[in-house]
Parts: C-alpha cells; sequence; structure tokens
C-alpha cells in the first residue's frame, strides 16, 4: 500500500454497478497483493444494491470511493482514470479476482524493462473450489519485450482478427497500461457502445503503444457469470455495432494495410454476435429492417464482399449474413 504524499506504481481501477455478490472478494483480492505499491479507486455507477455501502466500508487512506449516477461502465472507467495517481492503470472488473501475484509479477516485468502496456494471461472460471473448470485464455502474441518494430511486425497482423479468427487480447483487463495513454484514448470512446467497448479502447491505445510486455502468468481471474452483457437479449444491439464498426474505421490509421483485411472480418463477427442478440430479444419480426439499416449506416455489403476467412465457423457465419439467413441464426443460437 502506498504511504502519505507518495505516488502509487500502479492505480487498481473498479467500475461497481450492482455487484454485491462478488464484490468484497474482488477488492480484497487487491488488497491482498504482495506488491505494497497500489492504489485502489472503487467508481461506484449508481448501484441500486447494497454495492455502493459496501465501497464505502472499504474507504481508507489507501481506497477512493466515488458515487456517480448510472453513466455505463466506460464512464465509470473514464471517471477512475481521472481521480488515478498511479503510473499505470490496472482495470479489475468487480466480479473478476486479481490473484496476489498479479502487481508483483508486472513489475517485476517493468523493472526489466520499461513498457507502456503490460499484458498478463487471464484464468476463467466458474468456481475456484473446482480446479478442473479453470482455463487460461489464449493469445497468440508470444512472451516477450515488443519494440515498436516487433509491435508491427507480431501484435498488429493479429491486433483486430486474423483470418483464422484470434486476435491480440481484446479486453482492458489482464493489462497494465500508462495512465496517460488511458487518459488521452478510454474517453475517445462513444457512450453507445455497450459491448466492444473494451475492444475499441484497445485498439485505439496502440496508437501510442510504442513498447509492449506479454508475460505468461495467468494472474487476473475471469469469473464466468451467467447472463452477461455480451449474451443478453438487447433489440437495439445492430443500432450500437453501428456506432461499434464506424469507431474501428477511425483506427485503421493505425496500420490501415495490415489493419483494413481484420477490420473487414471484426465487423462481420460483430454483426453476427449483434444479429444474435436482436433474435434473443424476441425482435424476430424487426430484424430484417434494423439490418437493412445497419447495413445502409455501415456499407456492410461491401465489407461482406471483400472479407476473408480461413475459419470454417467463421466463413458460416459471414455466409449466413449475406443470405440474411436470420432464421438459421437464430436455430444455430438457440441452446448458447
Amino acid at each position: 500500500m502506498t504511504t502519505e504524499n507518495s505516488r502509487a506504481l500502479f492505480s487498481v481501477v473498479v467500475p461497481v454497478y450492482n455487484a454485491s455478490s462478488y464484490l468484497e472478494e474482488c477488492i480484497e483480492s487487491v488488497l491482498h497483493q504482495t506488491c505494497p505499491d497500489y492504489e485502489v479507486i472503487l467508481v461506484d455507477d449508481g448501484s441500486t444494491d447494497r454495492s455502493g455501502a459496501l465501497c464505502d466500508r472499504y474507504a481508507s487512506d489507501t481506497v477512493t470511493v466515488f458515487h456517480q449516477e448510472n453513466q455505463g461502465h466506460t464512464a465509470a472507467r473514464q471517471k477512475g482514470a481521472e481521480l488515478a495517481k498511479g503510473d499505470y492503470v490496472v482495470f479489475l472488473d468487480s466480479d473478476d479476482l486479481l490473484d496476489p501475484l498479479f502487481l508483483e509479477r508486472v513489475r517485476q516485468t517493468l523493472d526489466k524493462a520499461p513498457a507502456d502496456m503490460v499484458q498478463c494471461r487471464r484464468l476463467s472460471f466458474f468456481d475456484l473450489r473446482h480446479p478442473n473448470g479453470l482455463q487460461v485464455w489464449d493469445n497468440p502474441v508470444p512472451d516477450g519485450y515488443y519494440d515498436v518494430e516487433r509491435i508491427q511486425q507480431t501484435v498488429y497482423p493479429c491486433l483486430m482478427m486474423d483470418q483464422s479468427g484470434r486476435c491480440f487480447p481484446r479486453a482492458i483487463s489482464a493489462k497494465a497500461i500508462r495512465r496517460e495513454i488511458v487518459l488521452k484514448h478510454l474517453p475517445r470512446v462513444p457512450a453507445v457502445i455497450k459491448t466492444g467497448e473494451d475492444m475499441c479502447g484497445v485498439i485505439s491505445m496502440f496508437a501510442d503503444i510504442r513498447t509492449l510486455s506479454v508475460i505468461s502468468d495467468a494472474v487476473y481471474l475471469y469469473r464466468i457469470v451467467p447472463g452477461s452483457i455480451s449474451r443478453s437479449p438487447d433489440p437495439e444491439a445492430l443500432v450500437r455495432c453501428a456506432s461499434t464498426v464506424g469507431f474501428l474505421k477511425q483506427c485503421l490509421p493505425i496500420a490501415e494495410t495490415v489493419l483494413y483485411p481484420q477490420y473487414l472480418r471484426l465487423c462481420i463477427q460483430q454483426a453476427y454476435s449483434a444479429c444474435v442478440q436482436v433474435l434473443r430479444s424476441g425482435e424476430r419480426k424487426k430484424i430484417r429492417a434494423a439490418y437493412d439499416c445497419f447495413s445502409r449506416q455501415t456499407g456492410f455489403c461491401e465489407i461482406l464482399r471483400q472479407a476473408q476467412f480461413t475459419d470454417r465457423r467463421l466463413r458460416m457465419k459471414k455466409e449466413l449474413l449475406q443470405r440474411e439467413w436470420f432464421w438459421a441464426i437464430r436455430f444455430l443460437n438457440r441452446s448458447h
């Protein structure tokens, strides 16, 4: 923990909204870090359960609590970053956990070679008492230190989505990022983007990421919660997807020649997921009109024509969208 008037190396930002079931466990996982150089910022985003009171219970010299009206996950993260005093920001979702060694491993990595971003691996779990259910997330970028040249050669080819569907980790969690980069890029993500906001923020940041360290340690614990936003019904999902597609297009100048084919593939993946959410909402009769509007706004017909995949499942998604076989999309995803 930090001493008075000292600067925390790490600012751990936790956006909180109706998370009382897991919040205490989440906060305790930070307070039990073996690295002492951190502060915690809890941003209560207008919770209506007892989350706000739980946050206040932890308020201290080390833990800052901020309450605001509900503005969404991205806005809560932005506020936390604005309040941060550390050199690096670590975002922790309120239902997830940090391994006690998370900050220690990141600090050891930075001591060897300072970097704009440190990427750890994520370990997903339903219940930590059942280790057979643990799964380490894939990262197509090998462990190691990357300067600008290596980032361009190794990271950019999978920053959005390569032909097989693999990509650099899109989540803003499991990372330690220089605070000034977070403050520059996170506010650029439009508030209307509710799914894919992590991805948009991370991709945007690579315009200013000059050095990167990737480590193999799976020290971020991602809790799999049934009914997450990405799997929930949403009749406005295609509207939101149009905003996501528009934002991603703005990111292309980072490395347009390399990223444009990936942009096409990622747009298809996002559009397919949005269609699934609309269909789950029961708006089956309205999806064709919503899809037509989405296509006009984004030039999606041309995106479909140009995109190329080697992955069979992604080729199938492209085919279903081209044919506008929404009945097949609904059938394939009815049990997921």
